[in-house]
């Protein structure tokens, strides 16, 4: 007899007056090959309770200047060189790219990316989480959050 499970669970991961960061967690069993879980990231404008997105946070255009950021932070992260294919063996994703999501959260620290299970790389590769400290980001980010 197969086990079922839907695990659901929330944590407030930053507490500011400019933002308020919340994690929730989802464990999944539907009696597949493996159990799943993933994470989703929301952050809110703790004034009005507004959900911030990207383009609340960083200046018009920082699309391009992001992606380079995250493509450079995954490869070091992972000791890849500039000319290492992303996909493959070695880059371990789907896709010859990385590029930003909309799955972030601001941390006290800085401002962390995550991909879940499956979004970017196989199940056994796990999670893949990408962070920048402010000043990282300072040059793209909306003054009131450098």
């Amino acid at each position: 007899e197969p086990g079922y499970a839907l695990d659901i669970s929330g944590n407030v991961v930053f507490n500011k007056p400019k933002a308020l960061s919340v994690s929730i967690g989802y464990y999944i069993n539907t009696g597949g090959a493996h159990p799943n879980s993933f994470t989703r990231y929301f952050v809110f404008n703790p004034k009005n309770g507004k959900q911030l997105k990207l383009n609340d946070i960083f200046v018009s255009s920082f699309e391009t200047k992001l992606n380079k950021l995250i493509d450079k932070k995954y490869r070091d992260n992972n000791k890849l060189k500039d000319t290492d294919r992303l996909d493959g063996e070695k880059g371990m994703l789907f896709e010859n790219y990385i590029k930003y999501n909309d799955n972030f959260i601001l941390t006290k620290d800085g401002i962390e990316f995550l991909y879940n299970r499956y979004e970017i790389a196989a199940y056994v590769y796990g999670e893949t989480e990408i962070n920048f400290s402010y000043k990282e980001l300072e040059e793209i980010l909306k003054p009131e959050f450098k």
